[in-house]
Parts: structure tokens; C-alpha cells; sequence
């Protein structure tokens, strides 16, 4: 767990990326930026649609 220090009220401290491809996969990542301490995490799907799904959607 990233700790998070104390700061002076308007100045943004963290910075929060976050990809979605196209396969499903969602990747999020933080900076502190006051102690440059970084984290990820990724998390995918656990089911996808079968190419005959895909094509009978209308």
C-alpha cells in the first residue's frame, strides 16, 4: 500500500493513469509524486464472446 503524505491544499500529489485495449485488459497505475513511488495492477476479463456471437449482434 502506497502511504500518502500531507500537502499543501490545490497541489494534485497523485497521478492516476489507466489503459483499456481492446481485448478487454484494464491496467492501472499510480505515482506518488512526492516520493515517486509507483503501483500497477491489471485485471482481465474471465469471459469473452465466441466469434458467432460477435457476428449474430445486430
Amino acid at each position: 500500500m502506497v502511504e500518502i503524505t500531507k500537502a499543501q491544499g490545490g497541489i494534485p500529489q497523485i497521478e492516476v493513469t489507466i489503459d483499456i485495449d481492446v481485448d478487454g485488459i484494464v491496467q492501472v497505475s499510480t505515482n506518488t509524486k512526492t516520493t515517486g513511488k509507483e503501483q500497477q495492477i491489471e485485471t482481465k476479463t474471465s469471459s469473452s464472446l465466441t466469434e458467432n456471437e460477435i457476428n449474430s449482434i445486430d
